[in-house]
């Protein structure tokens, strides 16, 4: 349809969980096991997303084939030539120059050198990684999982450790952009306490329906200061429209998200200012806290403790999975779990027999 608004997009979260797991010969370890993406789409209707970005410092940018069709054709692979990397390093090469650190692998890894503060070089290392994902959202429109406060704490901390004017001046920068937002509260889905649902199913429903995807456009604009508050009032209409069908109001309820938005959009005096906001000067990201939601994902995973999915490369080392003791999902322990004792012909060892002697 000819000037319609652009369906909202949020940013996939990248992390994943770790399980052990014991070979068949006794050998053990951990593998990342991306069967929790499924669980988070709960938190991707309740950000009335209609469509979904992953980038490459995300663990399911490889791995998200083996996700059901109403949801791997939603996703859209952003910054493959790692522009927005390339920008966020330009903006903190001072400060990474003042500290010495060597960033290696798109800021997945750093060395230090002798005598550097280890909280200011690991400060400067997930600043980069978080401000790489502003940039993504500002270029591709996304809605973020980004924690503004721990970025703040962390420019808090550079601000008092580094001295050079270009490294304090780009911090301020940073620190003035993230100045422009404020807390709000966006309407939207929420699964309903105690009730299954298979909120992989019904964001394959809720994406072709015409009142979700009225709301998912206004949820589009939440990044466009001068737009944001008229969006907030109308998703909150097309939602109440949105319960007065029986099937969605059986599995879910209205509730809010916490979020933040940017109030104005900053003036672009600097050329360092105008080259991050191109190409598109208008927009800045709603910046999503997904705690509450990330609790109920984990909760659910653990609950349901589906199959080991392990990535791709290393399927060489550890085949699909099937074969390996995997300790199930643990509430307490979400990076983790406990093993199951191994069988008692692993406990002896070579040699051992299974007779007694007289």
């Amino acid at each position: 349809m000819p000037g319609e608004l652009p369906l909202a997009t949020v940013l996939l979260p990248g992390d994943a969980p770790m399980r052990p797991y014991r070979t068949a010969d006794g050998k053990q370890g951990g593998v990342v096991d991306l069967s929790y993406l499924e669980f988070v789409v709960e938190a991707l209707i309740a950000q009335s997303a209609t469509n979904l970005a992953v980038s490459p410092e995300s663990r399911y940018y490889e791995d998200h084939q083996f996700l059901p069709e109403s949801l791997r054709t939603r996703i859209c692979k952003v910054d493959k030539d790692a522009e927005a990397y390339e920008k966020a390093y330009a903006v903190l090469l001072p400060a990474i120059k003042e500290t010495g650190i060597t960033v290696h692998g798109q800021g997945n890894a750093f060395q230090v050198p002798d005598g550097t503060d280890m909280l200011l070089a690991t400060a400067v290392s997930q600043l980069l990684i978080d401000l790489r994902m502003l940039l993504v959202g500002i270029a591709h429109r996304c809605q973020l999982p980004l924690d503004k406060q721990s970025m703040l704490s962390g420019l808090k901390l550079l601000q008092k450790g580094l001295s050079k004017p270009d490294s304090r001046a780009n911090l301020a920068f940073i620190e003035g952009l993230l100045a422009l937002y404020e807390p709000a509260d966006i309407p939207g889905l929420h699964g309903r306490v105690g009730v299954e649902s298979d909120h992989v199913r019904a964001f394959s429903q809720f994406v072709t329906d015409e009142t979700y995807r009225a709301m998912s456009r206004e949820a589009g604009l939440l990044g466009v200061p001068a737009r944001a508050t008229v969006a907030l009032l109308s998703m909150r209409r097309k939602l109440a429209e949105l319960l007065t069908h029986p099937k969605v109001a059986d599995l879910y309820e209205a509730g809010t998200t916490s979020v933040e938005i940017a109030t104005k959009m900053p003036t672009p005096k600097s050329p360092l200012l105008a080259r991050l906001l191109n190409p598109d000067a208008g927009y800045l990201p709603p910046l999503v806290d997904l705690s509450a939601a990330t609790a109920r994902a984990q909760s659910d995973w653990v609950s349901v403790g589906p199959p080991l999915r392990v990535p791709r490369d290393l399927e060489h080392l550890l085949g699909s999975g099937d074969k390996l003791i995997v300790a199930a999902p643990d509430q307490d322990d979400f990076w983790g779990g406990k093993l199951p004792d191994p069988p008692p012909d692993l406990l002896k060892g070579p040699g051992s027999s299974t007779s007694e002697e007289d």
